[in-house]
């Protein structure tokens, strides 16, 4: 299950990279992706099926039910991928795999979604946390979140999915990508 939109374009990844994480998720496994998010969200997503070339596996059911049926769906999800938004959190509690990605307006270890099988993944920049709300007030053509690589957060989905071991594919000229398991026995 993929939760591409939150309640703030500066958490948001964006659609391109949803869409390039999806084909190389369509690519490498034999995985159904089901979007979600609000009716007001559809035509967004509808824009990942198409870059998708309207794959049968990718299923957009953003606006197609409310909110109260979503923790059905999501407890049948084998992984929930989202940015820090309400989906990453109800994921968690339904005790459902989850791999949120952070921009730097919030740090994951304040904010995060919290469960055994939770990972955030956020960009190394020095202006986090910048703690702001609006992508109009980011000073710094949103890094934070232009740094992570599609292709990184497909190994990290496929490494929690099959157990399979995580090799970055981020640039070298960029720094370190920071993952942190959310609730680990260090207690963080």
């Amino acid at each position: 299950m993929v939760a591409p939109v939150s309640n703030s374009k500066i958490r948001d990844w964006g659609i391109e990279n949803y869409a390039r994480l999806i084909a190389l998720l369509l690519e490498q496994s034999p995985s159904y992706v089901v979007l979600v998010g609000s009716k007001a969200q559809r035509d967004q997503l509808e824009a990942i099926v198409e870059r998708n070339g309207r794959d049968r596996r990718v299923i957009n059911i953003a606006g197609s039910c409310d909110w109260s049926e979503i923790p059905a769906i999501v407890r049948k999800a084998d992984l929930v991928i989202s940015n820090n938004s309400g989906v990453a959190h109800l994921a968690a509690a339904c005790g459902v795999p989850v791999l949120t990605i952070y921009s730097g307006s919030h740090q994951p270890q304040e904010w995060g979604p919290r469960g055994n099988n939770v990972r955030a993944v956020m960009a190394m920049v020095p202006c986090s946390p910048c703690g702001h709300d609006r992508l109009e007030r980011c000073i710094n053509a949103h890094m934070c979140m232009k740094q992570i690589a599609p292709e990184s957060i497909a190994d990290h989905a496929i490494g929690m999915l099959w157990g399979a071991p995580i090799t970055s594919t981020v640039p070298p000229a960029l720094p370190p990508l920071a993952t942190s398991p959310l609730h680990d026995d260090k207690g963080w």
